[in-house]
């Protein structure tokens, strides 16, 4: 049975969804539905912990029902052209892992 935002959005994220709807994120023209845009929004906010740990444990498989709904919506949005920044925090049993 595959999962899709509203349900997942509506049963895990009530409160996420509730600021992006009330918030400047709901009038940005976007191709993504309000609860996509708060899949999106939990990850930059706290999510990406989870995922992140998850994917580096199992060498890069995706394997949470958030982070499967998260690569999906992702593939939605075209590729952005330009410099993007990006830091991680990892700690030395971490890093030797890698």
């Amino acid at each position: 049975m595959k999962i899709q935002p509203l349900t997942y959005v509506t049963t895990h994220l009530q409160s996420e969804l509730k600021i992006v709807k009330n918030g400047p994120i709901a009038l940005v023209e976007s191709p993504l539905t309000l609860e996509e845009r708060t899949l999106i929004y939990k990850y930059s906010e706290d999510g990406y912990e989870t995922v992140n740990r998850s994917l580096r444990n199992s060498k890069g498989k995706n394997n949470t029902k958030f982070g499967n709904l998260l690569e999906c919506i992702l593939k939605k949005l075209p590729d952005y052209k330009g410099l993007v920044y990006r830091s991680v925090d990892l700690n030395t049993e971490e890093l030797a892992s890698i």
